[in-house]
């Protein structure tokens, strides 16, 4: 009877302990700017997990480590950041396993004018591909067990036009730049950025240049949807730096977050950062 007691009790015990493995799930933090922020509120990531079958992953809360046009230069001394930071310390937290983070286009933004020279281009993009580095270097040695995941944006459509004073405003302080200015630019930008990616394989980086002129198409140019390049083919694992669509074209109106008739000049709609999504 005591070792028949013991076995049914040992039994049990296993049955515990494996039901707490089932029932632990991998968690992806979630950090950053306007591009963590929106699609947090969109729920994006999570139909992207469910869609591909993922749903042993888990998206922690991301509103408190994310806020709309934050740069990676005030990171560091920003809530969001200590919001990141009290994660993953937690010990119920361990099985945090990657952190999404995206940051630097509101620098670039802020930065950036068309009338730069390639030196004076190159200052900026190093200064703001050094605060990402730092960032980076801050949870990497807090928890080099994680992968950490830097992400970039897609094509934006800034304009003169657009009923958004502040993009207007954004726009004129650039420069006013052709479509293929600005575009160029931010994949420069990119690639400098995607030097960040280690060869131990726990930090890498993604870009998203082209993938709603694949999912939208480009109407000004008489593209249509599908015709691009196709997004497994855009900032793969082995060519990270691979961009989609037509450089010399703007986001068609339809990637961008509108109401009524006013639209949006780079946050992508539901369904865009939900491709988004799917693509990282």
């Amino acid at each position: 009877m005591k070792n028949s007691l013991f076995i049914k009790t040992m039994i049990c015990f296993s049955f515990i302990l494996s039901s707490n493995i089932v029932l632990a799930k991998n968690k992806i933090m979630m950090a950053g700017d306007s591009w963590v922020y929106l699609p947090c509120i969109f729920g994006s990531f999570n139909k992207a997990l469910k869609h591909s079958n993922l749903e042993q992953v888990e998206i922690l809360k991301c509103r408190p480590t994310s806020k709309p046009g934050i740069q990676a230069e005030q990171w560091l001394r920003s809530k969001e950041h200590a919001a990141v930071l009290k994660n993953l310390y937690q010990d119920n937290n361990k099985e945090i396993k990657i952190i999404y983070l995206s940051l630097g286009g509101n620098d670039f933004v802020n930065y950036w004018n068309d009338s730069l020279n390639n030196e004076e281009e190159n200052v900026v993009f190093e200064k703001i591909t050094n605060n990402i580095e730092q960032i980076v270097g801050v949870y990497n040695q807090l928890r080099p067990d994680i992968k950490i995941l830097i992400s970039g944006y897609d094509y934006p459509r800034f304009t003169s036009t657009n009923k958004i004073a502040q993009y207007r405003k954004v726009f004129a302080r650039m420069g006013e730049p052709l479509p293929q200015n600005i575009n160029q630019a931010i994949v420069r930008f990119s690639n400098m950025v995607s030097t960040l990616s280690n060869t131990n394989k726990n930090i890498f980086y993604i870009q998203h240049y082209g993938l709603m002129h694949y999912y939208i198409g480009i109407s000004q140019a008489q593209i249509a949807k599908g015709k691009t390049l196709a997004p497994d083919l855009i900032s793969s694992l082995s060519e990270p730096n691979k961009v989609g669509g037509e450089i010399e074209y703007q986001g068609d109106i339809k990637s961008y977050l509108s109401i009524l008739t006013i639209s949006d000049a780079f946050h992508l709609s539901r369904y865009g950062f939900y491709k988004l999504a799917e693509h990282s």
